[in-house]
């Protein structure tokens, strides 16, 4: 894409590769499910007894939650390690929810690229959740292993973890996890270019959150779609699903993806050859990262228009302009 940029989640992930930049930023989309979908409940539906260990891990997760919305990833990973000190330093230890609190501190260190890190923590979460014969949260904790694994472009591992945690989320029939295991599935074939594959895991999942009525995770897969179509060349529908992914996230008030949004858009004029109306959705996207303070994905905007700029430059030098 002329050298500009995906939104990524990390600093260490600048990405000058044009399909490779979008499977990054799917990443950090989907494991925004893992985080929002599956870790709220199994810790709230948890009787909360407020010895004092207890309340200072909660109140440390919250402290994360707060951090996590404004994109600041590593210092959300940072408290969610002292909501898992505070656990387990407390008299007596709620197993489910210390799983829960490693699994969310992987999440996190999982979006600024730390993944030897991330999936420490998810294997130990798996071993707690394991021995409480805690299906739901073997199913999350597989489902994050595996995109690690992808990450890692070792596909298979990562369909081998995914498609087992379908299987237990077909049994529990949670249709939440359902979808995120489609969502991932499809993430995977994105990865390997099987893109017809990818946008029918991804449909299947767009229709169960849109069934359950999650504007969030509707938001979410629209975007991947959009990505799919992005990195398969098909630009007028990568807009179209971006544009709908966009206007949800505005109504919803979700910040760091509007942002994230609206520098894919950019990306996709970018690829058009429209550099102008590119550098636009660059700059709106940098004015909300400036915003929030989230310095990685400023330089990645700042990046992107740079690139695009060039690129105007260069068109111009070959027509005689300048």
């Amino acid at each position: 894409m002329n050298g500009a940029n995906s939104t990524l989640s990390g600093s260490l992930w600048i990405m000058m590769s044009t399909s490779g930049g979008h499977v990054y930023n799917m990443k950090r989309y989907l494991l925004r499910i893992l985080i929002t979908s599956i870790f709220l409940p199994l810790l709230f539906d948890t009787p909360l007894i407020y010895a004092q260990g207890h309340q200072l891990a909660d109140q440390y997760f919250i402290e994360a939650q707060e951090l996590e919305k404004h994109g600041k990833y590593l210092e959300a990973g940072e408290m969610s390690e002292k909501a898992v000190q505070a656990e387990r330093e407390s008299s007596s230890p709620r197993m489910d929810v210390l799983a829960s609190e490693l699994n969310q501190a992987g999440s996190y260190y999982y979006l600024v690229g730390q993944y030897d890190k991330a999936i420490e923590y998810y294997k130990e979460a798996l071993g707690i959740d394991e021995e409480l014969e805690n299906e739901a949260g073997i199913a999350r904790d597989l489902n994050s292993i595996g995109m690690v694994y992808n990450s890692w472009d070792q596909y298979d591992k990562a369909i081998a973890y995914y498609e087992e945690a379908l299987v237990i989320d077909k049994g529990l029939e949670n249709e939440v996890g359902i979808a995120i295991s489609l969502n991932n599935i499809g993430m995977v074939y994105n990865a390997w270019g099987k893109y017809d594959k990818a946008i029918a895991c991804f449909e299947e999942a767009l229709a169960k959150s849109n069934g359950l009525g999650q504007d969030d995770q509707v938001a979410i897969t629209l975007n991947n779609i959009g990505c799919v179509y992005d990195s398969w060349g098909q630009y007028d529908k990568a807009i179209e699903y971006y544009e709908k992914a966009l206007a949800i996230d505005k109504r919803l008030g979700r910040e760091a993806s509007i942002a994230g949004t609206l520098n894919n858009i950019g990306m996709v004029y970018d690829s058009y050859g429209l550099y102008d109306k590119a550098i636009t959705y660059f700059e709106e996207a940098l004015a909300e990262n400036e915003r929030m303070g989230i310095d990685y994905q400023v330089a990645t905007n700042l990046n992107n228009i740079g690139s695009a700029c060039n690129s105007v430059c260069a068109v111009k030098l070959k027509n005689g302009v300048l």
